[in-house]
Parts: structure tokens; C-alpha cells; sequence
């Protein structure tokens, strides 16, 4: 995606320190093609973080439950999918932090203790759902910095709320 070459440019340029998050990488289409782009536009220093439960799409909740274009278990890859898929695709295990779990469970202070989470300077948010991406959004608070990228996938499909 065009967006995401201006995004890593824009990250190299102003040299804004920090890790990229993925939230939703399900198979890890998106994954794999922004680890990419951004080592071919010289961002080298970034770990690429993947949040998912590996189960799919979570029980929904009250404003998810009115929206029908999702179901729950929806983009159900397991962990070893995810992984087989990115390393056959050139992603350095390395680089990679894989962090298991619904949100609700997997998204606490120890993880950012544990990896020595800090700073974002890309956050991607394809939870597909109101009540994952808040989730999503409550754990980056505090890695949000001056020149953070945020993209919303799915921003359109609630018609932009």
C-alpha cells in the first residue's frame, strides 16, 4: 500500500523511535508487506509486535452485535499459521514479538514490562470490532509519542465512528 511506503518514509525521516503494533494480524498479509516496506525504506531499528487471539473474532458485545458484517471467529489463523505464513515470506523471527491472547487478557502491563515496550511509532488497528479496538487503543496510550502513526483499517466500515 502506497500509504504505508509514505508512513515509513515519514517514520525514517523524522527518525521517530519506537515499535510498530499490529493489532488483527490474523494470516499476516499485513504484516508481512509493512515489515517489508519498511526495511526497503531504511526503518531497521523497529520490532514488529502481532497481537491476535489466533481464534478469531471474539463473542461480540453491545455495539458489535448490531453490525452483521463480521461474525464471531471470523479470520481464525492459529499461531503456527501466522508463523509458517511470515517466515515463508522473509519476516527474521528476530524482529517479531508475537503476543497471544483476546485482548481483554493479553493486552496488561506485564507484556509491555516484559519486552521492554515503551514506545510506538506504528500502530496498526485491524480488530474489526468497537470493542477490540478500544482494547487496543486503552494498551497504546502510553507508547504514544509525538509522530506516532495510527492507522484504522476498518475506520470506513462504521462509517467513520
Amino acid at each position: 500500500m502506497k500509504i504505508f511506503s509514505l508512513l515509513f518514509s515519514y517514520i525514517r525521516d523524522h527518525k521517530i523511535k519506537g515499535d510498530y503494533l499490529e493489532f488483527g494480524v490474523a494470516r499476516g498479509n499485513s504484516f508481512v508487506k509493512n515489515y517489508h516496506i519498511s526495511r526497503t525504506r531504511g526503518v531497521t531499528w523497529m520490532r514488529y509486535f502481532a497481537f491476535d487471539s489466533f481464534r478469531g473474532l471474539p463473542l461480540f458485545k453491545w455495539i458489535d452485535k448490531s453490525f452483521s458484517l463480521f461474525k464471531q471467529g471470523m479470520y481464525s489463523y492459529s499461531r503456527e499459521e501466522f508463523l509458517g505464513f511470515v517466515r515463508s515470506h522473509g519476516v527474521k523471527e528476530k524482529d517479531m514479538v508475537v503476543v497471544e491472547g483476546f485482548y481483554k487478557d493479553s493486552l496488561t502491563d506485564e507484556v509491555k514490562r516484559r519486552h521492554s515496550l515503551e514506545k510506538a511509532a506504528v500502530i496498526l488497528i485491524d480488530c474489526d470490532l468497537y470493542e477490540s479496538a478500544r482494547q487496543a487503543l486503552d494498551f497504546c496510550t502510553s507508547l504514544i509519542q509525538d509522530g506516532t502513526a495510527i492507522y484504522f483499517d476498518d475506520f470506513a466500515v462504521f462509517g467513520g465512528s
